[in-house]
């Protein structure tokens, strides 16, 4: 069976009404729909009762106080039965074939521990598909050292890992949660993402990455700076910026003795940690740090 996790807080009622409809349309019916009132608005409140009402596999978690997003999807958690959590956020809709597919890929991958889909970011109606990163599971692990490469609201996680390791959102990132989790979820299995279009990712001016951006990439910093403390890199965080740079092919310039030294760290780190399965992503550091490196010499090295 699968847990369904959802969190509501004054989502516009037309755009929640699709997101529950979504998951009681999904072709895989068995499953519990935990979907939590956040403290949310009256209408809000009168269409989850007129949903539970309707199919008896929702079950409604009334908070007393608002707990934000994380702590919302921990209490979720806790009370879930089911083998595997489905997240979807309240805005968003999952395709009718998504659950059916991501079961397939446990069954057929018993070490499997967290899977994502490619999903459609929607935005004034129209839809433009979003190809998620693929490959293997070491080859996505190593992306996700550098930043979140799984849509939150297309993820399924195999329960008993999370019961058996102790695992949860951590309370204290009040944004880039999912990262944070993912990273630490990696550990124990593999990973995976489904190159089909098997949810759609509302972009609006209210959402988080919209209003938070800024907030939300210090956490992702600090994330960062864990993961390459876990290979053996100690970045402080005011350079994790500049590290990412390197990764992501933008930015200004930098020091060119900078690029060099952390390049040839980030290089031996990889390959040490991940042997071949690192190539690509050595390739591309490497490629990366040229540019960047002839970005600086035009615009005169700066001092280290």
């Amino acid at each position: 069976m699968i847990s369904v996790v959802m969190s509501v807080y004054n989502t516009p009622d037309d755009w929640l009404c699709q997101s529950i409809q979504s998951v009681l349309d999904q072709s895989y019916s068995d499953f519990e729909f935990l979907i939590v009132d956040d403290c949310s608005s009256q209408s809000n409140k009168e269409i989850l009762v007129r949903y539970k009402n309707r199919d008896p596999r929702i079950h409604i978690i009334a908070n007393c106080n608002n707990l934000g997003l994380t702590r919302s999807l921990n209490k979720a958690i806790f009370l879930a039965k089911g083998d595997y959590i489905a997240r979807l956020d309240s805005d968003d809709m999952a395709l009718p074939n998504r659950f059916q597919r991501q079961l397939k890929c446990f069954y057929e991958n018993p070490q499997l521990v967290l899977c994502g889909t490619g999903t459609a970011r929607l935005m004034d109606d129209r839809e433009e598909y979003y190809k998620p990163l693929t490959g293997s599971s070491d080859y996505l692990k190593i992306n996700l050292l550098f930043g979140n490469i799984f849509a939150h609201s297309s993820v399924m996680i195999r329960k008993s890992v999370l019961k058996a390791n102790n695992l949860q959102y951590d309370e204290r990132f009040l944004f880039a949660q999912d990262y944070e989790l993912w990273t630490r979820l990696a550990v124990y299995g593999d990973v995976e993402n489904i190159d089909e279009k098997l949810c759609v990712y509302r972009i609006h001016k209210e959402q988080i990455s919209c209003k938070q951006i800024e907030s939300q990439n210090d956490f992702r910093d600090k994330i960062v700076q864990r993961n390459l403390k876990g290979i053996g890199l100690n970045v402080p965080l005011k350079s994790i910026n500049r590290c990412l740079n390197i990764f992501f092919a933008k930015g200004n310039s930098e020091s060119c003795l900078w690029i060099i030294s952390f390049t040839v760290r980030i290089v031996l780190a990889l390959f040490a940690r991940y042997k071949l399965t690192s190539v690509e992503m050595i390739k591309k550091i490497l490629w990366n740090s040229v540019w960047l490196l002839k970005k600086s010499f035009l615009r005169g090295c700066n001092s280290i």
